[in-house]
Parts: C-alpha cells; structure tokens; sequence
C-alpha cells in the first residue's frame, strides 16, 4: 500500500473525529423549549421581564404588552436537512377582563437580535431593565436601541391564530413558520425568533403566557427530513464504504476494525494504513506521514488489530489520531487513497476496489468512529 497523498482534511477534521451516527434518513420530529424569551412594555422603555411570564395585547390604561421567544434550531435539527411542519404552541395564564376568544394574535418574525437578561417580574407592569435586555425602546438596553420601538419585525405575519382565554394555544403549521425554520436552520446567524403580537386594538384584551421559567413552556415542534447519512468521501468524491473502527484496549493496543463486505466483496486483500497526529499536513491537500500500512488483513469483517502502531500510547498525555483505509484490490487498482508515484494518485474505486477511512482521538474505550452499517 502507497502512502496516502492529497486527503481532504475536512474529512478528518478533528471536531468530526468522533463520530456519532446521524439520525435516518426520513421525516423526524423535534419538540423545543425556548432559550431565551422576554416581554417589551409600552408605557415604559427602561422595564423588561427577563425572567418571569411573558405579557402580550392591549392593557387599555398601560398600553400594549409584546412577547418575544426563541428556539435553538440549528442546534437541534441535523444540518441539510428540510424542514416540512412547524407548529408554535403557548399556555395562557391570565386574560384580561375583556379578552374574548375571537382575539386574534399573530406570530412576526424578528428582524433583529433582542437581549434577555437577568430581570425578574411577576406582574404585567415589569421591572427596571438590567443591561442587555430587550425593552420597548431597545433591543439591548441601554445602548442598542430597536429601528423602531415596539422591536424589528417583519409585517407580514408568519402565522396567525384565536386565542383562548385559558389554556393551550396552537400555531398550527404554515408556510411562513416553515420558511422561518428552514431559513434559520441555513443560516443560523438570522434567528432571532419571533414577536408574539395580541389584539392591539381591544382594551384589556391582554394575555399572560407561560414563560420558559414556567410550567409549561412555549414549543416548537419541527418535522423534518434528515438528509442521507452516507459514509466519508474519499479524495476524489467517491464515497467510500461504511466502515466502523473500536477501541478494545484503553491504550489502542488492540483494535475492532468492521466493514460492509456487501460493498467491499471482491477477493482481494483489505488493506489498512495508520498515523498519529503529529502526522497531519500542515497545509489541506498535503502529504500525510503514516507510521506504517499492513496488507491483505482478511476479506471479512471484524478483523481484530493485535499490537498497537504507535508508540506515543505510551505517554498519557498525548491523544492519539488513527487513519484507517479500507481498500479491495482488483491487482491494478488500490480503490482511491494511494497513488502510482508523487505525481499521479491512482485511479478508483476499481471493479471492486472500494475505501474508506475513520480516525480516533483520546484514550477512551467508548469512542468509537465511522459509520454504522
């Protein structure tokens, strides 16, 4: 086996090492509680609520109330994946003596970032604002202020729906609640959440919600469609086959290395390479040092590693890198990984030449890497 030359270290990038199987692929569903949510109070820009119900609708003699929340997406939902339902639902409280059921509320999209802080209200009148909170004037009290009071939104609403006077109360999925998702789960730098807007016509129509310090918190319910989980790409963009490297041994002595022979069933030998981190390239396409390869390890899967490659397992503060390659030669093709001489990496997959590769950071028996098969 040839050593490895032109390896994408994107593919092996340490924050990646470490690999947990992804969700499925097919629709999956996420319930969020809120991290963060505020309340902005008309008759006085310097009040907040950073922890305690949220307010929102018209008091009559106070003005309005707005209520704000937000929700991890990205955190939460797999990257690529597309985003198919959204519902938003709130608990109310209190109402106010003249709210009525056919209270119309609305659900805006924020336009910019807000603040929550340290604030503690229990009543719809707040308390004095603590910097960094959101306020009717400001979305960072006191020095950065709203382009205009009452917060940044959009004006169109993302979703709309009657609200009770006690009780659940559901906004049930729409294109706009789905197109807010799916653009923050993109481009997670735009969520800002939403601005929940009440009657603002209607006095003392006012609502008190539960708050993420309450009971029963704001949700978010998502469902999704995950995108393919499909194995490491090889340097070439072909994808290589599954393949799952474990641990056996607390020092890396002994390794399970498994495979799917239903992609790798050809009757050549399994190669396997391996290096530490000192290995790596200084630079994204250069030549890796490997510590050695050995060849021919057997046609079927798990084969068991006896006799650790690296030495550095014999200092305990150093973390280890192990790069596996899994190849099937057909006599004049290595799959993708090696090359020919410095200039020309050989061709691949061949006719049932298949690779991939997994690495292994840290000294614990539970990390494991690679994809499940």
């Amino acid at each position: 086996m040839k050593a490895l030359s032109r390896l994408a270290v994107a593919t092996l990038a340490v924050g990646s090492i470490s690999l947990v199987p992804g969700p499925p692929a097919g629709a999956a569903v996420v319930t969020l509680t809120p991290n963060r949510d505020n309340s902005l109070f008309e008759d006085n820009g310097a009040r907040s609520c950073g922890i305690g119900p949220l307010f929102c609708g018209q008091t009559g003699q106070f003005g309005l109330r707005r209520a704000l929340v937000g929700f991890d997406v990205a955190g939460n939902i797999p990257p690529g994946s597309t985003v198919t339902s959204v519902q938003v639902e709130v608990t109310i409280v209190t109402s106010g003596p003249l709210s009525s059921p056919s209270d119309e509320f609305k659900l805006n999209r924020l336009t910019t970032d807000w603040g929550e802080k340290g604030s503690v209200c229990f009543t719809g009148t707040g308390v004095a604002a603590e910097d960094g909170d959101a306020t009717w004037t400001h979305a960072h009290f006191s020095t950065g202020a709203w382009g205009q009071v009452g917060g940044d939104f959009s004006a169109t609403p993302s979703a709309t729906t009657l609200m009770p006077t006690s009780g659940s109360a559901i906004f049930i999925s729409t294109a706009g609640l789905v197109a807010d998702v799916q653009a923050w789960l993109d481009q997670p730098s735009t969520n800002f959440g939403w601005i929940i807007l009440g009657n603002e016509v209607a006095a003392r129509s006012a609502r008190q919600f539960d708050s993420l310090d309450g009971a029963t918190p704001p949700s978010l319910t998502v469902e999704f469609t995950a995108p393919p989980v499909t194995p490491p790409a090889v340097p070439d963009g072909t994808t290589g086959s599954p393949v799952r490297l474990t641990k056996l041994s607390q020092n890396g002595a002994d390794l399970s290395i498994a495979w799917d022979g239903a992609l790798c069933s050809g009757t050549f030998g399994h190669h396997i390479v391996y290096g530490t981190s000192s290995g790596f390239p200084a630079t994204p396409l250069g030549t890796y040092t490997l510590a050695g390869s050995a060849c021919a390890i057997g046609a079927t899967s798990p084969y068991l590693w006896s006799g650790s490659p690296d030495a550095a397992v014999l200092d305990p503060a150093k973390k280890l890198i192990w790069m596996l390659v899994l190849t099937n030669d057909d006599a004049t093709t290595e799959g993708s990984w090696g090359r020919k001489s410095p200039s020309q990496e050989r061709n691949g997959p061949g006719a049932n030449g298949c690779s991939s590769q997994c690495g292994i950071l840290d000294k614990s028996l539970t990390n494991t890497c690679g994809t499940g098969f």
